[in-house]
């Protein structure tokens, strides 16, 4: 393995003092008056030399650590690989590095914020945060305030007074339920957790789920039909494979209550993806046909939903744009600007789950 080129070498080959390409390599001022010709000498054979600055150095220098922190619940979720890919070149571009912290409970929640906070980041990208005696509590995130260290929350609605980046889960509804619709679906249910509607009077509490409530709602009301909600019990907060065979049994139970039900409905939508695919196996075992018998549309586009049978209709949620949006907040606020939160647009996917009706 070859030595690490160092700014004596830079120097050396140069034939300039050290403190002249420092002052050059890493944009200081200084009192040394370095001409056009002297300074591009040095920025190029500093290239041909692969000299690459040491952060331990630069960061006892600035005093800062040059690291950005990602605090994301479960470390299974399948869009935190495409996070890291999508957040490596926004952060090569300011020079920063990334600290991944995840978090499965509060108290482990709690520890990520502490340890991002020992390691002094100069933000931080904060998802999910967990809730803690039936309530969601955003009290660790607390503690980056009092740190001085800007927060963006991402894909949530409960840390409070920070910009954040969200799905706009009306428009999700929508979507949805216009696709159904314009099949010529009349009964269209909308398959949901129990406490959907609590978005109401908690601040944060299953905002998505109440907002893709309302986007359904409002399509049926305008179509001139009934909405029909119809809930499934929320599974515990437990570990990743346990909270997906959780949601996958909620939409097996939820199956016979809705092919039973006296509107006959011909088509459901699920809040979830994997919920959605727990209803499609039990309408196979029941030997009732999708789309055929009942036509399904998931929540968020997982990579097995094109690979289930049949494909899975399902709201495909652009994710890398979600954490570049998410960067640039964080960067305004670390240049000391007051940025505005966003909500960015899905897509729909159809595949072969959803079909014009039979009736």
């Amino acid at each position: 393995m070859t030595d690490r080129v160092t700014i004596l070498d830079v120097a050396k080959a140069v034939g300039v003092s050290a403190p002249v390409v420092s002052t050059v390599l890493n944009q200081r001022r200084s009192t040394v008056r370095v001409s056009a010709a002297t300074r591009k000498k040095i920025i190029e054979t500093a290239q041909r030399l692969n000299y690459k600055p040491s952060v331990i150095a630069r960061s006892f220098r600035s005093g800062r650590s040059f690291l950005i922190g990602l605090a994301h619940l479960y470390v299974n979720t399948p869009y935190l690989a495409q996070w890291i890919r999508a957040l490596r070149g926004c952060l090569d571009d300011r020079g920063l590095s990334l600290i991944v912290d995840t978090h499965h409970d509060f108290a482990s929640q709690q520890a990520a914020i502490d340890r991002l906070i020992d390691r002094r980041v100069e933000g931080v990208i904060a998802t999910s945060v967990v809730i803690r005696n039936g309530r969601t509590d955003p009290q660790p995130f607390e503690r980056l305030r009092q740190a001085g260290i800007p927060v963006v929350e991402i894909m949530g609605m409960v840390i409070p007074d920070v910009p954040r980046v969200n799905v706009d889960y009306v428009q999700v509804g929508r979507q949805q339920t216009r696709h159904l619709l314009d099949l010529g679906h009349r009964e269209v249910v909308l398959l949901t957790h129990a406490r959907y509607a609590r978005g109401r009077r908690h601040v944060g509490w299953h905002w998505d789920a109440l907002q893709q409530s309302e986007g359904y709602v409002a399509e049926m009301r305008e179509a001139g039909l009934e909405p029909l909600v119809i809930t499934h019990e929320v599974p515990p907060e437990t570990g990743d494979e346990e909270m997906m065979q959780s949601w996958l049994k909620a939409g097996r139970t939820s199956a016979l209550g809705i092919l039973n039900h006296s509107r006959r409905p011909t088509a459901v939508i699920c809040h979830s993806g994997v919920v959605a695919s727990g209803l499609i196996q039990a309408c196979r075992d029941a030997d009732m046909d999708v789309p055929q018998r009942l036509s399904v549309v998931g929540g968020g586009d997982e990579r097995w939903a094109a690979m289930i049978q049949p494909p899975l209709t399902s709201i495909l949620f652009p994710t890398e744009r979600l954490i570049t949006e998410a960067a640039s907040l964080l960067w305004n606020l670390m240049d000391g600007k007051q940025p505005s939160s966003v909500q960015v647009a899905s897509e729909l996917v159809v595949r072969q789950s959803t079909a014009a009706p039979l009736w």
